[in-house]
């Protein structure tokens, strides 16, 4: 009974597969939820068997308003050809990343640059791994758009997070 997207991780070979869609869409009817409830996650650090099929899964899926992110980017090294190729929606900066902006001037450079490249192709930006409130504040001053880790909150329940959503004042 809330309206919260889900992600879920999909190992990057299943994405190539053409039955995949229907069944996503399936079992989304089944429990009466929206394509825009669901996020597909996949990971950059794999490579597809097939972009081409893959790029088709996908646009299917973006059809029904699912979003898809492309994870732990800046982990593997097929990102920018993904970023090409795929209908993505989202790019969820690799936690090793973000854990060092403030002491590496190296990974400084490359979240900015990652965050300006999504902005221009119009690809939100998400943060993993955020500790700290300096952190946090310097993805705000680059302009990063969602960011998450245990300095908003540690691993929780879904009960908990019903509560959380329920009583925002309580946060």
């Amino acid at each position: 009974g809330v309206a919260v997207p889900v992600a879920v991780n999909f190992f990057p070979p299943l994405v190539g597969d053409v039955g995949l869609p229907s069944r996503i869409f399936d079992a989304l009817a089944r429990h009466d939820l929206p394509g825009d409830s669901l996020i597909i996650e996949i990971t950059e650090d794999l490579l597809l068997d097939n972009i081409d099929r893959t790029r088709n899964v996908l646009e299917a899926l973006r059809e029904r308003n699912i979003h898809i992110a492309l994870d732990d980017f800046g982990s593997g090294y097929s990102a920018l050809t993904y970023l090409r190729k795929l209908p993505i929606d989202e790019v969820k900066v690799d936690h090793d990343l973000i854990g060092h902006v403030l002491t590496d001037p190296r990974a400084d450079a490359i979240v900015r640059a990652v965050v300006d490249l999504a902005r221009v192709l119009n690809v939100r930006t998400v943060a993993e791994g955020v500790e700290n409130a300096e952190i946090a504040a310097y993805l705000r001053d680059c302009g990063c758009e969602v960011a998450q880790g245990i300095y908003y909150s540690a691993p929780v329940t879904a009960d908990v997070i019903i509560n959380l959503i329920a009583a925002p004042a309580a946060w």
